[in-house]
């Protein structure tokens, strides 16, 4: 889903200096591909990550140009965000909006970020639209549940991940952390 993403890349720790190099601007995010939850993630600066390759274990990264989401989602969402679009069997059944505790940018509430609930008809046409199409190449695979995860600079839509394992709304959150609007 390239057409969709910003720049992107994959490295194992000896090639993580170059694909820093290869992203455009001057910040980074740096995700192993073997945690989940936000564990793991690094969004700093690009000098301040490559002085800092040494100490960083030796596994496989995405390394992904920094999007900055602070404008938020016009109309639904003000500041630092990522938009979560959960899809059963080709429906989008739900949306969720994560906003990242204060003075951090990764999102997820597993690292202290809070969740709102949105019907999926609130959500913005352009999401929606990458969605449907990211299920026709996921129909082959016939009864499917996943999640595509975007993030919006305020003009334009990006995809950060889909997640083949996504985390179900749960019960066990507090009130204080789900929020549902509608």
């Amino acid at each position: 889903f390239e057409q969709w993403q910003p720049k992107t890349a994959k490295a194992n720790t000896n090639g993580l200096r170059q694909a820093i190099e290869s992203v455009p601007g001057d910040m980074v995010v740096i995700k192993p591909t073997d945690q989940n939850g936000g564990h793991g993630i690094i969004i700093d600066d690009k000098a301040k990550v490559l002085s800092q390759i040494d100490s960083l274990e030796d596994r496989d990264w995405v390394v992904q140009q920094f999007v900055d989401s602070s404008r938020g989602i016009n109309g639904l969402f003000k500041g630092t965000h990522d938009l979560r679009l959960y899809i059963i069997n080709g429906v989008c059944s739900l949306a969720s909006v994560r906003q990242p505790k204060a003075g951090k940018l990764v999102a997820n509430t597993s690292q202290g970020g809070s969740i709102n609930f949105f019907a999926p008809s609130d959500i913005p046409k352009e999401p929606i639209a990458i969605a449907k199409k990211i299920d026709e190449f996921m129909a082959k695979f016939g009864n499917r549940y996943y999640s595509v995860d975007f993030i919006s600079d305020g003009d334009d839509w990006y995809i950060l991940e889909v997640n083949d394992r996504p985390g179900v709304p749960a019960q066990f959150q507090s009130p204080e952390v789900i929020n549902f609007q509608k």
